[in-house]
């Protein structure tokens, strides 16, 4: 009872593919059905430490995996993100060449279940098997469309990224181990790292972590593997694994109990600021949102300066992106269906085909830009705030001064949009996209006007 919402997710992925091979039944939405069905599952398996007495939150495995709010909290956004992908994604396999559906849906839960091992172990050798688990389906989920040039290379130059950062992470591991004695966080006590080699093997650790969450130098395959990979599953790189990098860093921070503040500072300001000026520049829609989600990042690093309010606000912020990118990226499947293209410059006019769509658009936009009353603004509130509270009044304005600069790419999408002319025919919106859409768009609103729901 305790491990049950890894245990549904490890079922459901063997069931889908077991099914896939049988093929019981040609209907070919079966089995996104069944992934959507075994992903709400687990979330309501999730709530069972708070409802029973026989299942208690705790250690467990000799310490290498725990179960607490910490890890559920995580585990839950993965799989309402997991689930909303899986919306997104119901039209992929609608074309004749796009073949062994089962095999995707297997890999993509397999990567959830890599995802909930991360954030569920405070042993850094669970960590990086969960961390493989994620990279490995990530490369062939990348690579899906076989007969797409850009989508090879964005999968070839994304496991070469990925295989240096596991390289890095593991070579910080060792000299952790060599120091240390142990693999736990919890039993590592505090990590010298007044001593070089305490220093380099965090630092190791850390851009290791940070080839997960885009951060500055690891942020270099972004850009060119969401343009290749098919939209779906950029939507899942953007927020998924980048949340899961987030939590093993505050875990990591939390049971060290380090201090590495002006490191992280520097990081996160140097990440918003290559991310936000180099999406200046792009005129593709999916290269646009990977250099918003680099900028993201650096947002959310202001939040690790803090340990008494800034890790909670580093949390509030990660649920906020998570639907705010989602619902964007769901605007984008639904254009990119519907115009054939991802360049920006070909979505003109489209508010007048589509004005649900432009709307939420806009929305989406206005709270990745951080405008009140959405809930991007309280999430940047919270994160300038635990800045300023620590002394970091400069990261805050820096962040503030991003921030303005994001307005130019976002609304420029939104100038188009709404203000040049284009094809005004009317379009019709798919049920799945509209449900995805207006579910990310109720999250986003209703958190901006009562955060208090989360915080």
């Amino acid at each position: 009872m305790h491990f049950l919402p890894e245990l549904i997710l490890l079922a459901l992925a063997l069931l889908v593919l077991t099914y896939d091979f049988v093929k019981l039944t040609p209907a070919r939405r079966v089995l996104a059905y069944l992934s959507l069905g075994g992903l709400l599952a687990s979330f309501a398996a999730l709530f069972l430490p708070y409802l029973t007495e026989s299942t208690r939150m705790g250690s467990f495995f000799s310490g290498l995996y725990l179960i607490d709010n910490f890890s559920l909290v995580f585990k839950g956004l993965f799989l309402l993100a997991g689930a909303l992908i899986i919306l997104l994604n119901f039209d992929f396999f609608a074309s004749a060449v796009k073949k062994h559906e089962g095999e995707f849906y297997f890999l993509f839960l397999t990567s959830i279940l890599g995802l909930m091992i991360m954030v569920s172990s405070p042993n850094l050798l669970m960590i990086y098997l969960g961390m493989e688990t994620v990279s490995f389906t990530s490369y062939l989920l990348t690579g899906w469309q076989k007969t797409v040039k850009r989508s090879s290379e964005a999968a070839l130059k994304y496991f070469l990224f990925g295989a240096l950062a596991s390289a890095i992470f593991l070579f910080g591991v060792s000299y952790f181990y060599g120091l240390t004695g142990t693999l736990d966080l919890g039993r590592a006590g505090g990590l010298n790292i007044i001593s070089p080699l305490g220093f380099l093997s965090l630092l190791l650790i850390l851009f290791g972590l940070g080839f997960k969450i885009a951060m500055v130098p690891m942020q270099f395959w972004c850009p060119d593997v969401y343009e290749g990979a098919p939209t779906s599953i950029t939507a899942y790189l953007s927020v998924a694994p980048k949340a899961a990098g987030f939590a093993v860093i505050l875990r990591l921070l939390t049971l060290l109990n380090i201090d590495i503040v002006m490191l992280l500072a520097l990081l996160s300001a140097v990440t918003m600021t290559l991310g936000n000026f180099a999406a200046l520049r792009q005129r593709n829609i999916k290269r646009l949102l990977a250099y918003s989600s680099i900028a993201q990042a650096g947002y959310i690093l202001i939040g690790l300066v803090s340990p008494e309010i800034g890790y909670s606000a580093v949390i509030f912020y990660l649920i906020v992106y998570t639907f705010a990118n989602l619902g964007a990226f769901a605007a984008v499947i639904y254009l990119a269906e519907k115009l054939g293209s991802e360049d920006i410059e070909s979505y003109a006019g489209f508010a007048r085909r589509s004005p649900m769509i432009a709307l939420a658009f806009a929305v989406f936009f206005l709270s990745l830009i951080g405008i009140p009353p959405l809930a991007g603004f309280i999430g940047k509130f919270l994160l300038f705030k635990a800045a300023v509270g620590s002394g970091y009044l400069w990261l805050a304005i820096v962040g503030v001064v991003n921030s303005v600069v994001s307005v130019y790419y976002y609304m420029n999408v939104m100038q188009i949009i709404y203000f040049r002319t284009g094809d005004e025919s009317q379009v019709k919106i798919p049920a799945f996209i509209f449900a995805a859409v207006w579910l990310c768009l109720v999250v986003v609103v209703v958190l901006g006007v009562f955060p208090n729901i989360l915080l």
